[in-house]
């Protein structure tokens, strides 16, 4: 088995778990959080797309994050940022939780088409990479990480968040049962 055949897989399959067991959530479900100061579904959600399209699309390619270019952040309506952010912040990164609470998700459908993108997107750009590229650096400007760190980082936070998503999604079911 090839490397990018690895990661497209875990991508993928971790992928497919988020829309599984989303798609057909309500909007006061994707809001539910078990207690005040954890994250809620939709949360979980825009997070790992976030990160994901930051990942393959500021950090391994210079085309910019699909959040910028195809302007997905006018679906999402994000918490006033704080002063002196780092970039990093709109991807829900060290948001506070009244920052989260607030946080109000778009329908899931429009969620869900963001996700798709920036997932097909990644997809594309894996299959430009090879092992060659791995200790090469990030393309993001003044990093020091390197592509297989980068593509290591989204191996283990993609799976870490999608567990995430079923847990809450089990509770919240077990909840209305």
């Amino acid at each position: 088995m090839e490397l990018r055949t690895l990661i497209g897989d875990t991508i993928t399959f971790n992928h497919q778990r988020i829309v599984k067991a989303t798609k057909d959530l309500t909007p006061a479900q994707l809001h539910w959080q078990p207690t005040p100061d954890t994250n809620h579904i939709g949360f979980l959600m825009f997070h790992t797309f976030r990160v994901l399209d930051q990942h393959f699309h500021r950090q391994l390619s210079l085309q910019g994050e699909l959040w910028e270019r195809n302007k997905w952040g006018r679906h999402f309506a994000l918490p006033p940022a704080p002063p002196n952010v780092r970039p990093a912040w709109s991807t829900g990164n060290s948001w506070t939780s009244v920052e989260v609470a607030s946080f109000q998700v778009p329908p899931i459908d429009q969620l869900l088409a963001y996700g798709d993108s920036v997932y097909q997107s990644a997809m594309r750009k894996l299959e430009t990479l090879d092992l060659s590229d791995l200790s090469r650096t990030s393309t993001e400007p003044g990093s020091t990480a390197t592509v297989g760190s980068v593509l290591y980082r989204t191996t283990t936070h993609l799976p870490q968040h999608a567990g995430q998503i079923e847990y809450l999604v089990g509770m919240l079911q077990r909840k209305a049962a």
